[in-house]
């Protein structure tokens, strides 16, 4: 109650230069959902990248244990990297025990922070996955 009444005070011996606060509290509360969306963009952006490759390097494993074919399984990953929205980077054999490492990456989609050369590097996410921790 008397934050209410304090508040009330302020607005009076402003003679009516609450207009000014409350446009002050719009650009705040406009600049935070800013943030908050494009930080949840690169998110989710991070998150599916992730997703996708792990699931790209158990396809090539799978298509490599019914074909024994690593163009196959390089295939298979780079259609399923690319089905997906990805860039597939790379496809790389490790000859012992026979296991891939694979690459993708996809740049988020944000309103303001591609604008920023600060966030260059947040934007782009990339990731690379071995078969042999799966």
């Amino acid at each position: 109650m008397r934050i209410v009444t304090t508040l009330k005070e302020i607005g009076k011996s402003e003679g009516g230069g609450s207009l000014g606060t409350v446009i002050i509290l719009a650009v705040i509360f406009a600049v935070v959902a800013v943030i908050f969306i494009d930080g949840a963009s690169v998110y989710y952006t991070w998150q599916s990248t992730n997703d996708v490759t792990e699931q790209a390097a158990r396809l090539a494993a799978f298509e490599y244990n019914e074909t024994r074919s690593d163009v196959v399984a390089e295939n298979t990953a780079a259609d399923y990297c690319k089905e997906n929205g990805m860039v597939f980077l790379e496809f790389s054999i490790n000859p012992y025990g026979h296991t891939y490492s694979i690459a993708c990456s996809r740049d988020a989609k944000t309103y303001v922070f591609k604008y920023l050369p600060v966030f260059k590097d947040l934007i782009h996410q990339e990731t690379k996955i071995s078969t042999e921790n799966l």
